[in-house]
């Protein structure tokens, strides 16, 4: 966790981008898009970019209002998913992510709140399942 003055974590959240970024990079060489491990097993290694793109999520959440924090974490889980689904550069990210099975980022993000602050874990995934089959409808 990096603190600046501002305490506003632009600086925790930007160095966490690049580190996903890098490990998404190395993962790359593991999973081709032709080839390779399976879905299954894809996702495991994509869970790994996540985890490093949510540590201490529920500290840093409001931060993400902002457009661009945001539009970054989504850049990095859209090409974990295209990865995840062995797919083409050109799908929609709103669709590559229904076809990986990977809620969004910003729902995930809430979810690690939402369960910081007592929500039970099996709650907190039927809240961003709920969540996310009504943004599809």
């Amino acid at each position: 966790m990096w603190l600046d003055t501002k305490l506003n974590f632009a600086d925790h959240i930007n160095k966490t981008i690049t580190k996903a970024e890098k490990t998404v990079t190395a993962l790359a060489l593991v999973m081709p898009n032709v080839g390779g491990a399976r879905a299954s097993k894809r996702r495991v290694l994509a869970s790994v970019v996540h985890s490093q793109l949510l540590y201490a999520a529920p500290v840093w959440h409001k931060v993400t209002n902002g457009r661009n924090l945001m539009q970054r974490l989504r850049r990095i889980q859209r090409i974990m998913s295209i990865r995840v689904c062995s797919t083409y550069k050109t799908v929609s990210g709103d669709a590559i992510g229904v076809i990986a099975e990977i809620a969004p980022i910003d729902l995930l993000i809430q979810e690690r709140y939402d369960r910081y602050h007592g929500m039970d874990k099996k709650s907190g995934k039927d809240k961003t399942s709920q969540t996310v089959a009504r943004e599809m409808e």
